[in-house]
């Protein structure tokens, strides 16, 4: 399935180092960020440098939710929990995460929205219906403790992570990797 992927994406590739080497460095990043009853937080307003941000916090205070809820507004889904309703806070029936995303055309704000009944997510305020056209508006890697086995364990695992990036760098191959796992 995967070598699939990589065949249809062997020019793609090519084309991004190309763009890389010509181009200046990119910059996106993530200029603020609003929790609505998201895991343990009620109510959480978060205004980012744009250099390096540090996160320092005794344990159980929320440091991995905040950065699950980056990972959420990049990827509409948690990289710890398959189960959406999870992620609302216990005392409340919805969760909202929604962040300003700065790149070097300007300022969007990005959304997503979770209730018992499902999710929604905005690019723009405007509401989108496909996840495809959702993902890849604000890139993001994440590296957590689970993810040790990337290093010691089978290839199989550096190939879903390889494959997961990918498919953020380009909506056409997020339809193709869609297609493949649909078989």
């Amino acid at each position: 399935m995967v070598n699939r992927i990589f065949d249809a994406g062997e020019s793609f590739i090519q084309e991004i180092r190309l763009k890389f080497l010509k181009s200046e460095t990119i910059k996106l990043f993530l200029n603020s960020l609003r929790l609505k009853d998201f895991r343990n937080y009620e109510e959480l307003q978060v205004d980012f440098s744009n250099s390096i941000n540090v996160l320092i916090g005794d344990n159980a205070q929320g440091k991995t939710n905040l950065l699950e809820a980056i990972y959420l507004l990049s990827m509409a889904r948690s990289h710890r929990d398959n189960n959406d309703h999870d992620l609302i806070n216990w005392s409340a029936d919805a969760a909202d995460i929604l962040g300003e995303v700065q790149t070097k055309s300007g300022k969007f704000p990005l959304e997503v929205q979770i209730t018992k009944s499902g999710k929604k997510v905005f690019v723009n305020h405007l509401i989108e219906n496909r996840l495809s056209n959702y993902i890849g508006n604000f890139n993001t890697v994440l590296f957590a403790p689970e993810d040790l086995d990337l290093v010691k364990g089978a290839p199989g695992g550096r190939e879903n992570l390889l494959t997961a990036n990918l498919v953020k760098c380009r909506q056409t191959i997020y339809s193709i990797y869609c297609s493949i796992a649909r078989r």
